[in-house]
């Protein structure tokens, strides 16, 4: 099978209500990945938000709390992929 990359650019918060935005490209070695399922969970694996990649592998969750959390990617004919715990606006 193969490994799905995941590329994560984490965005300044928003001053204002202390919320971020998460984006990144989702991959399969150097292929963009299109309809790539995408979660972001908090770091002890609660469910917080799903969305699915653009044609283009593109991913955005909007209006992140600060926390701790990683993301889980998945598609057919890929292994599922999960990535480090990371820090949003700590």
């Amino acid at each position: 099978m193969k490994l799905i990359f995941v590329i994560l650019v984490l965005l300044c918060s928003i001053p204002c209500f202390s919320q971020s935005r998460i984006t990144g490209r989702i991959k399969g070695g150097s292929e963009s990945l299109a309809f790539a399922t995408v979660v972001l969970l908090r770091h002890d694996s609660a469910f917080v938000s799903g969305v699915v990649t653009e044609t283009s592998g593109a991913f955005s969750f909007e209006k992140v709390a600060p926390g701790s959390y990683k993301i889980s990617a998945s598609m057919v004919g890929y292994s599922k992929h999960q990535s480090q715990v990371f820090s949003v606006g700590n």
